[in-house]
């Protein structure tokens, strides 16, 4: 899991997030919250549209369940205030940083702001 927060709002929320490897540096905050936007992006298709973009099966329930973390995803975006559409501007301002967790944070696996 990865905390996120807006650096300038102080909201805060979390994305679950899986990968391989144990350790994630600071580009790879880029290329996080850069997947986040696409996954929100998608998710402003219907469900039909959606499968029919991304080659999957409207009526199988992992299809449709990828749908809806996505559906989830733009939602917690816009809980940060973040214009998941114009993702690129985020980038304009600063960098996204990505921090392991302090000892507070123990149910997080990354801490980013941005």
């Amino acid at each position: 899991m990865i905390a996120v927060q807006n650096s300038i709002t102080r909201k805060l929320t979390h994305f679950d997030y899986y990968t391989s490897s144990q350790e994630l540096n600071g580009s790879e905050a880029k290329d996080f919250i850069e997947c986040l936007c696409r996954d929100a992006i998608d998710s402003e298709n219907t469900l039909e549209d959606f499968c029919a973009d991304m080659g999957y099966d409207p009526k199988n329930t992992d299809d449709i369940a990828t749908y809806q973390a996505c559906k989830k995803i733009a939602s917690q975006l816009g809980y940060l205030d973040i214009d998941y559409n114009n993702y690129e501007a985020i980038f304009e301002e600063a960098e996204p940083v990505l921090i392991n967790p302090s000892p507070s944070q123990q149910d997080e696996d990354y801490y980013a702001t941005i």
